[in-house]
C-alpha cells in the first residue's frame, strides 16, 4: 500500500519541511497522510479516555467561535468546548458541544493488536504545503511503512479501523501580514521555501473568490481502512449493526448559550446513501458496504477515494439538509440503457451574482453519485436554482447533459441524467471557422462570428437555433446564396462556452426537415508575445487542486475526465492565432504557458509564465498569457474603451416582454472606432425580468475589452379595469336585492385577469345607495380599482304580493306568481276573464213574462217574452242568470246584458229593475211576484222602431252586487214606458245567439 508520509526524523534530528515518499507495500486507499507531526500525541491504550485541551497550530473559527485549543477523543472525535467520553453515538443534532466526527464510535484500543489515537501539529501537508492539525487513529510503524488501525469495544481486534482527521489552515494572507505565508520551518533551510504569494495578488484580495480569511480552515475526513461501525454496548454484533457510527459535525453554542447565526449541524445521511438494493444496513460504512463504504467514496475532491474535504469560509460550511442521489447512464451498442461509473457529476447553486460548485465528484461502480448538504429553499442564503451537470468519464466521447432543478421546500427526487454519443452534422452543413473535437464534434471559438451553412433548394427556407439545454441563445432565418446553399452568421457566443446544440429546420416543397446536431464553444484564452502577436505552437499546461493550497497543484492527466471531451490534451498546444482552452469541472487551475526561445516577461531566467490562482465555476474570461520571445518593443497591448450603458429599465408591453433599445460603443488607441459586438442585439425583445447583455469589441491586435449591463423589463403598469357606471337594480323585497354585476380587467402582459369586488357579486344590497369597489392585480402585483354606486329603490307592493311595484305586472291586483299567459305584458290577474252566460253557455238563465190581465198564469215556456200594455193589462220580462261559477271575489270590468227585440212598428225604450225576491220559471205569476222589484232602474234598453235587432245595456254595478253577495242574485224585470207592446226572444228560443244573455268579464285577486 503506497502511503502519504511525511519525513520521520531519527530521535533529536532537525525535521525538515520536504517529504520523502515511502515504498509501496500493497494496492489499497490512499487517502490518511502518515505525517511525523500526526504522531507527536498518543491517548494511553482506553475505551472511553480523552486528552487534556490540546493547542492548535493556528486559530479556527468554526461557526463564529474562535478556537486555539482541542480536546482529542478516543471514539472518534474531536471537541472544542470540552472533553467527551460518550461512547454510543448520538444524533449529531441533538448535541450542544462543538464537535467534529470522521467515526464516532465505540473505539477500544485495550485488544491486543490494536493501535491507539495519536496526534499533533503538521508544518506543511504533503502535497499541500499548508499547515494542519491531526488526530489520526491508528499506529504507524515508518519503517515499514505499515499503519495499524484501531479496534472496537469490547477489545475487539479481528475488525481494525484507520482514520484520520486534519484541520487545515486554508487562509490565504491578509493587508496586515509581512508576506502572504507564515513559514513555519527555518528560513535558511533550502527546504524551506520563501513566501509563496505576492501580497497584491488575488489570493489577497478579500474580494475575490480564492480570497480564505484568516481563522478559515478545511475539515479532511481521511479514509484508509473501515472494518467495523459499532461496538458491542451500542448494539453491535462483532463491530456490525446496532446503533452504528455517525460522521459530520456539530456548531455548539456561544457562550451565551444560543446557537450561532446560519449554524446547522451535518451528519452523513446513512438512509439517503443507502441503496435500495441493499438489504444490509448494518454494516453502512465499512469496506464491503456495496452502498456506501467510506474507504471508495469522497466529497469535495476528485483526486482521492476515501478523503472527504469540507471548506469552512468565514466560519461557515454547506450546511443544507437535503441529500441529491443522481444516476448517470448511456446507450450501450445495443441501444440498451445502462448506468456510466466514473463519470464527473457537479452540482452548482446559481445566484444573481455568482455560480457555486461545491457538491462534486464521480459516479460509483453502480453509476450513482450521492450528494448530501445541499440547501433547501428556506436554507439558501441567495441561490434560486441548482444546475446540475454529468460529465462523461475518461475515455469516453458521449456528450455531457445538464438539467435545472428548482430549489425545493422539503427535498428532492432522484435524478437520472443521460450521455448521449455525438452526431455529426448532416451531410453538406459546416461551420466556420471551426475545428473538430471528441466525437468529431465541430469545436467553434465563442469569440468569432460562425458561419452556418447547409444545402437548400429554389424557393425554399431554413431556420437556425442555437440551445444550451432548453435555452435558445440565438436563433433566426437562412438566406439562400448564389451556389444553392442555406447560410446565416451566428453572432459570437461569448460569453456562453461548453456544450450546445443547432437545430436546423429547412422547407424544400412539401418537405419538412428538422435537424439537431451537437457543437462545442469553445472559452479559449490567448498565448501572445508582449507585443499583442499570437504565439503559435506554445506549450500549454493545466494544473488542479481540489482546495487551491499553495503546494496543491498537480498536473491534470493527459484524457482526464476532469476535461471536456472536446479537448482533453493537457499539455495543449496553442493554434496559429495562439487559442488555447479547456472546459473543466469545479476547481482551483493554474495555467503554465512556455515555448523555446521565450521566457517570462519579467523574469529572463523563467522560461514560462504561469496565471494567478482560478476558482472555476465562474469561467474565466479571456486568459491572456504573455511571453517575451525577443520580438523587440511592445506593440499595441492596450485594449479598447468600450462604452456600454447602464442598467437599463423598460416597461413590458406584452407577455413576451418589451424591446430592448440601447447604443454600445468602442475607441481603440490606435484603430480608433471598433465594432462592438453584444450577446443581445438591440432591438432584441427580452422576456420580463433580468438579462446581462454582455458585450465586447476587439482591436486589430487582439486586446479586449467587453463590458456588462443588465436590462430590467418590469411589468409595472396595471391592469385596465371596466366596471359599470352608476345603476338602479330594482328590490326584490323589503330587504333590497342582490349585487350582479359584469368587471374585466385586461392586463398588457397577462391579458383578462380575476376582478374582485366589495361588496361582491350575490351580495344582497339594503335599499338606498350602495358604494361599490371592485380591483384587478396582476401577475406582478399591479393593482387598479373603480368604484361605482347601486341605488335600490325603497319597496312599494300596492296589492300586498311580494312584488313591487315596479316589477309587478299587475301592481293593483295580487299576482305573485306574475303570470301573463297572453304575454301582453299585463300579468293574469289584470287579464279578466270573460264570459257569456246564457242558456246553453256558461252558467244558464231562466226567464219568463206575467201579465197584470193574467195575474195567475205562468208564461216560464213561452217562446217570447213581452213587455208593455196588451188589452187592459201591463205585461213584463224575467230574465236571471246563473253566476255561481264566478268567484265571490272576483272584479267584474264589465257586464253587458243583451236581449232580441223583433219587429215593431215604434220605438221604445226597456227599464231594467233588479228583482227582490227569488222566483221560478215554471211557478211565477204576476201575484206571486207581488211587485218584488227595486223601482230604481238599473239600465235601459232602447229598441228602435221597424227593426229586429238585439239590445244590450251595461249592468256592470248590479252584477258587481250579485257577485259579491251585496245585493242577492234574482235577476233582473224589463218593463217599458209607454203605450205599446214589445215582443223579445226567451230562452226557449232555439237559435242560440238570440237568447237572452250577460256577458261580463271579471279578475280575480
Amino acid at each position: 500500500m503506497k502511503r502519504n508520509v511525511g519525513r520521520w526524523g531519527t530521535a533529536g534530528a532537525v525535521v525538515l519541511c520536504g517529504w520523502l515518499p515511502s515504498e509501496a507495500l500493497a494496492v489499497g486507499p490512499d487517502a490518511v497522510i502518515y505525517d511525523e507531526g500526526c504522531f507527536q500525541n498518543a491517548l494511553p491504550v482506553d475505551d472511553d479516555g480523552s486528552s487534556s485541551a490540546h493547542g492548535l497550530p493556528f486559530e479556527v473559527n468554526f461557526f463564529e467561535n474562535r478556537y486555539n485549543t482541542v480536546y482529542v477523543n478516543n471514539n472518534g472525535n474531536v471537541t472544542f468546548d470540552g472533553p467527551l467520553n460518550i461512547y454510543t453515538p448520538f444524533p449529531l443534532e441533538s448535541t450542544s458541544h462543538a464537535i467534529i466526527a470522521p467515526f464516532f464510535a465505540d473505539v477500544d484500543t485495550r485488544g491486543v493488536g490494536s493501535g491507539v489515537v495519536h496526534w499533533g501539529a503538521v508544518e506543511k501537508l504533503t502535497g499541500d504545503g499548508r499547515p494542519a492539525f491531526c488526530a489520526v487513529w491508528a499506529n504507524y510503524d515508518p519503517g515499514s511503512g505499515t499503519p495499524t488501525g484501531v479496534g472496537y469495544y469490547p477489545g475487539g481486534t479481528d475488525r481494525l479501523n484507520i482514520f484520520q482527521l486534519l484541520l487545515a489552515d486554508a487562509h490565504t494572507c491578509y493587508v496586515d501580514e509581512p508576506s502572504c505565508t507564515t513559514l513555519v520551518c527555518d528560513g535558511s533551510d533550502p527546504a524551506c521555501p520563501p513566501p509563496s504569494c505576492d501580497p497584491a495578488s488575488v489570493q489577497c484580495d478579500p474580494q475575490s473568490l480564492v480570497f480564505r480569511a484568516k481563522g478559515d480552515f478545511d475539515i479532511l475526513f481521511n479514509y484508509d481502512q473501515i472494518q467495523w461501525n459499532a461496538g458491542a454496548a451500542s448494539g453491535g454484533i462483532g463491530g456490525l449493526g446496532g446503533e452504528t457510527a455517525r460522521v459530520g459535525y456539530a456548531p455548539g453554542v456561544r457562550p451565551d448559550g444560543t446557537l450561532p447565526a446560519d449554524a446547522r449541524p451535518y451528519e452523513l445521511d446513512k438512509v439517503a446513501v443507502q441503496r435500495g438494493t441493499d438489504n444490509d444496513v448494518g454494516d453502512i460504512f465499512v469496506d464491503s458496504d456495496v452502498s456506501y463504504p467510506l474507504v471508495s467514496r469522497s466529497v469535495g475532491g476528485l483526486e482521492r477515494p476515501g478523503r472527504y474535504t469540507y471548506p469552512v469560509k468565514n466560519g461557515i460550511l454547506d450546511t443544507g439538509s437535503a441529500s441529491i442521489r443522481v444516476k448517470v447512464t448511456a446507450l450501450n451498442d445495443l441501444g440498451q440503457e445502462v448506468t456510466v461509473a466514473g463519470a464527473p457529476v457537479q452540482i452548482c447553486e446559481r445566484t444573481q451574482q455568482l455560480l457555486r460548485c461545491p457538491w462534486y465528484g464521480t459516479t460509483d461502480e453502480a453509476g450513482f453519485f450521492i450528494a448530501d448538504r445541499i440547501p433547501l429553499e428556506q436554507e439558501a442564503a441567495s441561490g434560486t436554482l441548482l444546475t446540475i451537470t454529468a460529465f462523461p468519464p475518461t475515455g469516453s466521447d458521449l456528450i455531457q447533459n445538464q438539467t435545472n432543478l428548482p430549489l425545493r421546500v422539503s427535498g428532492y427526487d432522484d435524478l437520472s441524467l443521460r450521455l448521449d454519443s455525438p452526431t455529426e452534422p448532416p451531410p453538406g452543413t459546416d461551420l466556420q471557422p471551426s475545428s473538430r473535437g471528441g466525437g468529431d464534434v465541430p469545436v467553434v471559438y465563442w469569440h468569432d462570428p460562425t458561419t452556418l451553412t447547409t444545402p437548400g433548394c429554389d424557393g425554399g427556407t431554413a431556420t437556425y437555433d442555437v440551445k444550451f439545454g432548453a435555452v435558445t441563445f440565438a436563433s433566426g432565418p437562412m438566406q439562400l446564396d448564389g451556389n444553392g446553399r442555406f447560410n446565416a452568421v451566428i453572432p459570437p457566443f461569448y460569453p456562453n462556452h461548453g456544450a450546445a446544440s443547432v437545430l436546423l429546420r429547412t422547407q424544400c416543397g412539401p418537405t419538412t426537415t428538422s435537424i439537431t446536431f451537437p457543437i462545442y464553444i469553445d472559452p479559449s484564452g490567448w498565448i501572445r508575445t508582449v507585443g499583442g502577436a499570437p504565439i503559435e505552437g506554445a506549450t500549454v499546461t493545466l494544473f488542479r487542486s481540489d482546495t487551491g493550497a499553495p503546494e496543491s497543484f498537480t498536473l491534470v492527466p493527459d484524457g482526464s475526465a476532469i476535461m471536456s471531451p472536446m479537448n482533453r490534451a493537457n499539455p495543449s498546444i496553442s493554434d496559429a492565432e495562439g487559442h488555447f482552452g479547456w472546459d473543466v469541472l469545479t476547481g482551483y487551475y493554474k495555467v503554465r504557458a512556455q515555448k523555446p526561445g521565450c521566457h517570462a516577461p519579467d523574469n529572463a531566467a523563467q522560461p514560462y509564465v504561469e496565471s494567478a490562482v482560478m476558482l472555476i465555476p465562474p469561467p474565466v474570461f479571456d486568459l491572456d498569457l504573455r511571453l517575451d520571445c525577443g520580438t523587440g518593443a511592445v506593440g499595441d497591448t492596450t485594449e479598447p474603451t468600450l462604452s456600454v450603458p447602464d442598467d437599463l429599465v423598460i416597461e413590458a408591453t406584452g407577455a413576451s416582454g418589451a424591446a430592448a433599445t440601447f447604443t454600445a460603443t468602442a475607441i481603440d488607441d490606435a484603430d480608433g472606432a471598433v465594432p462592438v459586438i453584444c450577446t443581445t442585439p438591440p432591438g432584441s425583445t427580452l422576456p420580463i425580468g433580468v438579462t446581462l447583455v454582455h458585450c465586447y469589441a476587439l482591436d486589430g491586435t487582439g486586446n479586449l475589452d467587453y463590458g456588462t449591463f443588465a436590462v430590467i423589463v418590469e411589468d409595472t403598469s396595471a391592469p385596465i379595469l371596466t366596471v359599470p357606471g352608476s345603476i338602479t337594480v330594482e328590490p326584490a323585497g323589503p330587504w333590497g336585492a342582490e349585487l350582479a354585476l359584469a368587471a374585466i380587467a385586461l392586463d398588457a402582459v397577462d391579458g383578462v385577469v380575476p376582478v374582485t369586488c366589495s361588496p361582491a357579486p350575490g351580495t344582497v344590497l339594503p335599499v338606498g345607495v350602495t358604494t361599490v369597489t371592485c380591483g384587478a392585480t396582476d401577475a406582478a402585483g399591479n393593482t387598479s380599482s373603480a368604484s361605482f354606486e347601486v341605488n335600490i329603490p325603497e319597496w312599494v307592493d300596492t296589492d300586498g304580493d311580494a312584488v313591487s311595484d315596479t316589477l309587478d305586472n299587475c301592481p293593483d291586483d295580487e299576482n305573485p306568481g306574475q303570470g301573463d299567459n297572453d304575454a301582453d305584458g299585463e300579468g293574469n290577474a289584470c287579464d279578466p276573464i270573460c264570459v257569456a252566460i246564457h242558456r246553453g253557455g256558461a252558467g244558464g238563465a231562466v226567464d219568463a213574462f206575467i201579465s197584470s190581465s193574467d195575474p195567475n198564469t205562468t208564461s216560464g215556456s213561452y217562446l217570447n217574452l213581452f213587455t208593455g200594455v196588451s188589452g187592459s193589462g201591463a205585461k213584463m220580462g224575467l230574465v236571471a242568470f246563473d253566476l255561481a261559477g264566478i268567484p265571490g271575489d272576483a272584479t267584474i270590468e264589465g257586464a253587458t246584458f243583451s236581449v232580441r227585440a223583433l219587429y215593431a212598428a215604434t220605438a221604445a225604450t226597456l227599464e231594467v229593475h233588479a228583482i227582490t225576491a227569488p222566483w221560478t220559471e215554471a211557478s211565477v205569476t204576476y201575484n206571486t211576484l207581488n211587485g218584488a222589484f227595486d223601482p230604481a232602474v238599473e239600465a235601459s234598453l232602447a229598441v228602435p222602431a221597424n227593426l229586429t235587432t238585439t239590445v244590450s245595456c251595461d249592468v256592470t254595478a248590479l252584477v258587481q252586487d250579485w257577485v259579491s253577495g251585496a245585493l242577492p242574485n234574482h235577476g233582473v224585470l224589463l218593463r217599458e214606458l209607454g203605450t205599446g207592446k214589445r215582443t223579445l226572444r226567451s230562452s226557449e228560443e232555439p237559435i242560440a245567439s238570440e237568447r237572452p244573455r250577460l256577458d261580463l268579464c271579471y279578475v280575480t285577486p
